[in-house]
């Protein structure tokens, strides 16, 4: 089920180039829950492997940097995809739906037989070059060690455009900067 308010028609076409675009990507996750064996066994760990697994579980914000290879066909898949529901058993509405050249922001709540998630999405395509958006979604499980225990996630991400050649980066494909 899609409930959409939109300035145009949904499938809109964004400026953009192809070719290889990096993107730097924070996020971080709240409220997740650690279960007393998963607890006991991070114990058994050093210090610092201890830290690095409770930081990946939530709390300190993380940030990556990935370089992908952008074409025509890519970008539609992607566009695309905001409009598909991935899971079968999880229905979505998507609300308050802003879709133009520049952006596509919309509200999402989603529920299914074992959790309610909810939030929203923004992106804007600030030139043919480069792009900003953000995400936060609040999840609630209703069953499990995390039942009625929320879990956010929140991500922030720019993207800008390198060059047309995407040298060893397959369409599709996306690595790491170091």
């Amino acid at each position: 089920m899609l409930a959409e308010r939109s300035r145009h028609s949904p499938r809109q076409t964004f400026p953009f180039k192809t070719g290889l675009w990096e993107s730097n990507v924070t996020s971080s996750i709240s409220g997740i829950q650690i279960p007393p064996d998963v607890q006991a066994h991070l114990a058994q760990m050093p210090p610092e492997q201890q830290e690095k697994i409770r930081s990946m579980m939530g709390g300190a914000p993380q940030t990556s940097v990935m370089r992908s290879c952008m074409t025509k066909e890519q970008f539609d898949k992607w566009n695309d995809s905001f409009h598909e529901n991935k899971d079968k058993d999880e229905q979505c509405t998507h609300t308050n739906v802003i879709t133009d050249v520049h952006e596509r922001t919309f509200d999402i709540n989603c529920t299914s037989p074992t959790a309610k998630s909810a939030g929203r999405i923004q992106m804007f395509i600030d030139s043919d070059e480069k792009g900003h958006g953000s995400v936060h979604m609040v999840r609630t499980a209703s069953e499990g060690p995390q039942a009625m225990k929320p879990i956010t996630v929140d991500v922030k991400f720019d993207t800008h455009y390198i060059g047309s050649d995407c040298g060893s980066i397959k369409p599709g494909d996306a690595e790491p900067v170091r």
